[in-house]
């Protein structure tokens, strides 16, 4: 960040607030990286020949160069409808829709009815609040409010979607399920001037109320909206 040595620009940062110190999460800058895809029995993906892989144990898998942070295509399967594809985090099983930001991953898909894999995956969207603090917090000089959610092997663009008031001081959006982590990010009227953010927070269902209690990246605290 530039040095500030204007008057006025002194003055409109006191007005805007702190700037929240954390580690941003890192977005793709869109090299190309390469996966292996898990079609699973049955399926294909189209311009693809899937084929047995020994070196992952695992039959019909395709290998798959793209960008990072570009969208994961869609295989296809007889009878039944494709959800998500899925890997393995932590010994948990987590949802993903994006190249991951370097290659090796292994991406299982995983299909409706067919959902073995994705025990304890919620296919559900997942509405979060912000109580942003009031205008003395974040709710001042016509900031806007976005969600960011991601998980360890993946990033997209960042702030995320856009938050819509509720009412007050709370905003609301709703996202896929299926993430780990997430961050509230808070931005000038013109997007691009005095940012805050939170440090990356993560999600615990049934806590979906994040409220603003001070400037620094983890000041606040989780609660349930009702």
């Amino acid at each position: 960040m530039k040095r500030v040595t204007t008057l006025a620009a002194l003055a409109a940062f006191a007005l805007f607030g702190v700037l929240a110190y954390n580690q941003t999460p890192i977005v793709a800058e869109g090299a190309n990286v390469t996966v292996k895809l898990v079609l699973g029995p049955e399926a294909s993906l189209s311009g693809y020949t899937p084929a047995d892989d020994p070196t992952i144990f695992h039959e019909n898998v395709v290998t798959y160069t793209a960008a990072s942070g570009s969208d994961l295509p869609e295989p296809s399967k007889e009878g039944t409808e494709f959800i998500s594809w899925v890997y393995a985090e932590n010994s948990e099983l987590v949802r993903v829709s994006v190249m991951p930001l370097t290659s090796g991953a292994i991406f299982f898909a995983y299909y409706e009815g067919d959902g073995s894999l994705a025990t304890g995956i919620s296919d559900e969207d997942v509405t979060l609040y912000l109580d942003t603090g009031g205008s003395s917090l974040w709710n001042q000089a016509g900031a806007r409010f976005f969600l960011y959610t991601f998980n360890i092997e993946t990033a997209g663009a960042w702030p995320g979607e856009e938050m819509t008031l509720v009412a007050g001081d709370i905003y609301s959006l709703t996202v896929p399920g299926g993430f780990a982590e997430l961050v509230f990010a808070r931005k000038a009227p013109n997007l691009t001037d005095w940012t805050n953010q939170t440090g990356n927070l993560t999600y615990t269902p049934g806590l979906n109320l994040y409220t603003i209690t001070d400037w620094g990246p983890f000041d606040g605290n989780w609660s349930t909206y009702s």
